[in-house]
């Protein structure tokens, strides 16, 4: 973090707001049962093409 941070200029009542709605966000996501982590399950790649994609 740095003073060209935009979470640094925000006003403090406008920081809050945001860390509301993204609390409720993920507690909406935890009740359906989603995780961050099903979308990476549904589409992730063979071991072997990743270590291509990573050698190249």
């Amino acid at each position: 973090m740095g003073p060209e941070d935009d979470h640094l200029s925000m006003p403090t009542h406008e920081r809050q707001g945001s860390l509301v709605t993204s609390q409720a966000s993920a507690r909406r996501l935890k009740a359906q049962g989603s995780a961050g982590s099903e979308l990476g399950q549904r589409q992730s790649v063979p071991p072997s093409r990743a270590q291509a994609v990573v050698e190249q």
